[in-house]
């Protein structure tokens, strides 16, 4: 059980029961939640078709790296019809003993010279056999406002306090972005991600974007306030010019327990545009890569 206050973070895996339960002294206990789906959500039609219990024996359990390492090799093997004899054979010239591949396929950790012989036996990357485990203490990862304040990356314009991180997730990147005084305009930012944000502070901001087309649009976000930027969208946080009675809305939605100042709570989450698709385009010609997802030409003879 932890104690949470105003600004932490925490990053759940998914299906670990828990829940959130306010402080008999606390006026007010809000959470703000961002629920998304990663590479699974995207696979569900396929998954469903296979049956999870199966999909299980493919990707084995992180908690359990040696049972983890096994699964990546016998499913690299099956893809490539390959016995062990033939993989043993293969990795002869590497001078890996029959014993020593028998270790490795029951999960064993592999040096980086066998990592070698085997990714290129099975004409994979050597990071595609590789594990990353899940530590008991990365199920829940929970991040202190104090500490991430404490580390925080100080630009011109913003204050961005790194909150929960996960490294089995990359792609989820969460802020604690304060607009400074100095932000008039504020810097601008883009990135190749979703970006959601919430406005848990107490003074508002003024958000501004350019679309596709260059046009260039503005809007105030008061505290309780919420927003979507997609993806290489070029925008910008800055102080807000309104009139003081327009500012500020009474009773603040984000009541006592509210962050002082301009806060935003910055949610960033890859879509199906993911490292490995990202790796997949970048082998593609140089030539014709405009034609992806935007196909006007015949392709054959």
């Amino acid at each position: 059980r932890k104690e949470m206050s105003t600004g932490d973070s925490n990053y759940i895996s998914p299906f670990v029961p828990h829940s959130f339960t306010a402080r008999a002294e606390s006026p007010e206990a809000i959470i703000i939640a961002v629920t998304y789906g990663g590479s699974v959500r995207r696979a569900f039609t396929e998954l469903s078709r296979v049956g999870a219990e199966r999909v299980s024996c493919l990707a084995g359990d992180a908690r359990d790296p040696t049972q983890a390492r096994q699964r990546v090799l016998e499913r690299c093997l099956d893809a490539e019809c390959f016995k062990s004899e033939s993989l043993l054979q293969a990795m002869a010239p590497a001078g890996i003993t029959e014993n020593r591949l028998q270790e490795l396929l029951a999960g064993a950790e592999a040096s980086p010279v066998e990592l070698q012989a085997i990714a290129a036996a099975l004409n994979v990357r050597e990071s595609d056999l590789m594990v990353c485990p899940l530590e008991e203490d990365e199920e829940i990862v929970l991040t202190r406002s104090e500490e991430s304040r404490a580390h925080a990356r100080r630009l011109q314009t913003y204050t961005l306090a790194p909150l929960a991180r996960t490294r089995h997730q990359p792609g989820l990147k969460t802020f604690d972005l304060e607009v400074l005084d100095s932000a008039q305009p504020g810097e601008p930012l883009s990135c190749g991600l979703h970006t959601f944000l919430y406005h848990f502070g107490s003074v508002p901001v003024e958000l501004t974007w350019y679309g596709h087309s260059g046009i260039k649009h503005v809007a105030n976000v008061r505290p309780g306030d919420s927003a979507y930027i997609a993806p290489m969208v070029k925008h910008r946080f800055s102080v807000c010019n309104l009139a003081p009675d327009l500012a500020t809305r009474a009773p603040n939605p984000n009541g006592s327990a509210c962050g002082q100042g301009r806060r935003l709570f910055l949610v960033r989450i890859p879509g199906h545009l993911s490292g490995e698709t990202l790796a997949e385009f970048s082998t593609f010609s140089a030539v014709g890569r405009e034609r992806v997802g935007a196909e006007t030409m015949q392709w054959y003879s």
